[in-house]
């Protein structure tokens, strides 16, 4: 679905919510786990940049409990191929 992908690349930074970054990423992590299996793991490589992104946007905007909140969420899911990287965020 296009629409899920263009919700986070055209993300507008002046007018956003910091949770329609949030709201975009569950929506992406969705659509890639309900995607046909011969697909997933091809898309699922899209995640891990899309997390760090959000994560640190998050940040960058002064939203500290936003960022703990939304890596507690999802930083578990990329935890088996990028554990270092988790844990520096």
């Amino acid at each position: 679905d296009a629409a899920i992908s263009d919700h986070i690349l055209y993300y507008n930074e002046e007018d956003a919510d910091p949770n329609s970054l949030v709201q975009g990423y569950r929506l992406l992590r969705d659509w890639v786990n309900h995607s046909l299996d011969m697909y997933k793991p091809e898309l699922m490589r899209i995640l891990w940049p899309m997390f760090v992104y959000c994560h640190l946007e998050l940040v960058n905007r002064d939203e500290g409990h936003l960022a703990r909140e939304f890596h507690r969420r999802f930083g578990p899911d990329h935890l088996l191929l990028h554990d270092d990287d988790v844990r520096a965020l």
